[in-house]
């Protein structure tokens, strides 16, 4: 918080641990599924809807306003480290979803709003003396995937189908606005990798009339910074390294099928 602080060195560590364990690394996991099917001899309607809203943060700091002051050059070292995955699957029932002698729809959507973030930071008018090694590092490890699936029949068949990812994450080590920094040696990096999956796959089979419509959408934002707000002071190494990795999948998929018409004399 905002207060003085006197150390013979500074360790600030925000990680992910596997606490069961005891030991190691783990990422969180969220994850939201849903399953719908339906028959009925004349109209069969199913609709399943999986959801995740998910904020996740890690962050090590030293709070704006604070004043540490090292003794005998001790080190300075803030660590982050954020890692999830998160998941949303909708399909149908192992029957192949809704079915109606009539009419059949069939609708799922997999959708995934995620913000990550994991930080590293000296915040502005924060104030660090007589430091000796000052490192900084921010790590993130973030996956999302939507997966959505559907499928119905009947004379009329109706089959939508969306698969939607709207994700930003970022990982950030920096030294914020204020006085200038003295130190023996400033280190910062940070470094992420991001992998996103999104599919869609809708499945008709209709009688007189089939429709199958499937939209596999991803919205991503990825962002690693590794900066200063302010003079910086060293008689040793003073390096910066911000480093990104992005991938990401789309995959759409629909079909219709109806009844075969009869062959002309």
């Amino acid at each position: 918080g905002v207060a003085s602080h006197s150390a013979g060195s500074v360790t600030i560590e925000a990680l992910k641990t596997d606490i069961a364990a005891g030991t190691g690394d783990r990422a969180d996991s969220y994850e939201a599924s849903a399953t719908s099917g339906a028959g009925g001899s004349k109209i069969g309607i199913a609709g399943s809807l999986a959801l995740n809203l998910i904020d996740t943060e890690s962050s090590a700091r030293i709070a704006g306003g604070a004043t540490v002051a090292v003794a005998s050059g001790g080190a300075v070292s803030l660590a982050a480290d954020n890692r999830s995955g998160v998941k949303a699957s909708a399909v149908p029932t192992e029957d192949g979803g809704a079915s109606g002698g009539t009419v059949g729809v069939g609708v799922s959507a997999a959708i995934n709003i995620v913000a990550n973030r994991s930080i590293a930071t000296i915040e502005n008018n924060a104030s660090v003396t007589g430091a000796g090694e000052l490192s900084l590092r921010a790590n993130g490890a973030f996956t999302t995937k939507a997966e959505a699936k559907a499928g119905s029949k009947g004379g009329v068949s109706i089959t939508p189908a969306l698969g939607l990812n709207l994700a930003s994450s970022t990982t950030t080590a920096r030294l914020g606005l204020g006085s200038m920094l003295q130190a023996g040696s400033v280190s910062l990096a940070a470094v992420q990798t991001t992998v996103t999956t999104t599919t869609a796959s809708a499945k008709a089979a209709g009688g007189n009339v089939a429709i199958g419509a499937s939209l596999a959408l991803a919205l991503v934002n990825d962002e690693v910074i590794a900066t200063t707000a302010r003079d910086i002071t060293s008689t040793g190494d003073v390096s910066f390294s911000a480093s990104g990795s992005s991938s990401g999948t789309l995959t759409a998929e629909a079909t219709a099928s109806g009844a075969k018409g009869a062959d002309n004399a």
